[in-house]
């Protein structure tokens, strides 16, 4: 089941010189002031057309899910922020992204809440401490592509000879039992798997250092992130009427319930190039922490780069784009388990169009 797929691009908000634009990309040590907000909203995309480095075509242009839409994206946002006093600051985002997936629809929600705390500041440093705590959730997904359940057959079923094949008009399920007779069943209905009943949620501490000096703003942090996963995988063949075929069924489980840890930090680079444009750069190590069965693809690089127009003192436009060397792997974590783990190991990129709102109360 190869799937999601492509170049992405996604937020990243700058600051001007004492104004920050505080929105997504937020990880700046240096705080609003006491009764200042922000709000954006957002629109992320990603298809043939936006695909400009062509990672889409490179990174699944010989799957065997034959899809035009592979990997296309469309994604909206909503963030607020509030600076309770110049050390105290509250931030919520939600995020739903509707990805294609082996010719099916992924649709994710996220929602992610922190509240930062200045520990620390002096001329142009600063320092800070988050607590946060982020849950994502999927609509229920069921995916019809043979070579994909195959795969996830193949992967639930710790490598147990379970194939489908098409023949005809019908399908058939061609298996091994446990005295190594080959056997061959002829489907009932058109075999599907599906992922469902699916979320994770966590909770996190972050450290973030960040240094001024005129037009210029580097940030640095580290952090640490606690991850409960519920993740289970229904199937069509369950409804089969074979007791021989259940019971071949029955050694595989399907509901399959974790913790992972994962250690992530990064670097930001932020610059103002006058009183209306400013960009920056940002970069993300995730290192997941999983159990040894799911150890195939542990790290993720994560870079944002972001350019941000001031419309006025109130507003805000900015244009990101997100490349990730291991699609999702540690964003959206549910995403990997036995079934999926090599599924999200592709380059994927997108862009995020977003306009922010700043106010004082």
């Amino acid at each position: 089941m190869r799937t999601v797929t492509q170049l992405m691009i996604l937020m990243a908000l700058p600051l001007c010189a004492e104004e920050m634009v505080y929105g997504k990309n937020n990880l700046h040590a240096f705080l609003p002031t006491e009764k200042q907000g922000d709000i954006t909203l957002s629109f992320e995309k990603v298809n043939d057309t936006l695909d400009i480095f062509n990672i889409k075509e490179s990174e699944f242009g010989d799957s065997s899910v034959k899809s035009e839409n592979l990997g296309d994206m469309d994604g909206i946002g909503f963030n607020f922020g509030y600076g309770f006093s110049d050390k105290l600051y509250l931030n919520t985002n939600f995020n739903q992204k509707r990805l294609e997936y082996s010719g099916s629809t992924l649709v994710n929600d996220k929602f992610d809440l922190y509240l930062r705390y200045q520990v620390y500041r002096e001329n142009n440093m600063a320092l800070a401490v988050d607590g946060g705590y982020t849950i994502n959730s999927a609509k229920d997904t069921y995916i019809y592509d043979l070579n994909s359940i195959n795969r996830g057959l193949k992967g639930l079923s710790s490598g147990n000879s379970i194939q489908l094949k098409e023949v005809g008009d019908h399908y058939k399920i061609v298996y091994r039992d446990k005295s190594g007779l080959v056997k061959s069943l002829s489907l009932s209905e058109r075999p599907s798997i599906g992922i469902v009943n699916t979320k994770d949620e966590s909770f996190y501490t972050r450290l973030i250092g960040s240094y001024r000096e005129k037009e210029w703003l580097f940030d640095s942090y580290l952090g640490y992130r606690e991850i409960k996963i519920k993740n289970e995988t229904d199937s069509s063949l369950l409804n089969e009427k074979s007791s021989d075929l259940q019971k071949e069924l029955s050694k595989i489980d399907f509901s399959q319930s974790r913790t992972d840890g994962m250690f992530f930090g990064g670097l930001g680079v932020n610059y103002k190039i006058n009183e209306e444009l400013s960009t920056s750069l940002n970069y993300q190590y995730n290192k997941m922490l999983r159990v040894d069965c799911l150890d195939e693809t542990d790290m993720n690089h994560i870079f944002n780069l972001n350019t941000t127009y001031k419309i006025n003192s109130d507003f805000s436009l900015y244009l990101d784009a997100q490349l990730m060397l291991n699609q999702f792997n540690g964003e959206i974590p549910y995403l990997y388990s036995n079934y999926t783990q090599t599924t999200f190991d592709h380059k994927y990129g997108f862009l995020e169009l977003g306009i922010n709102y700043i106010f004082n109360r």
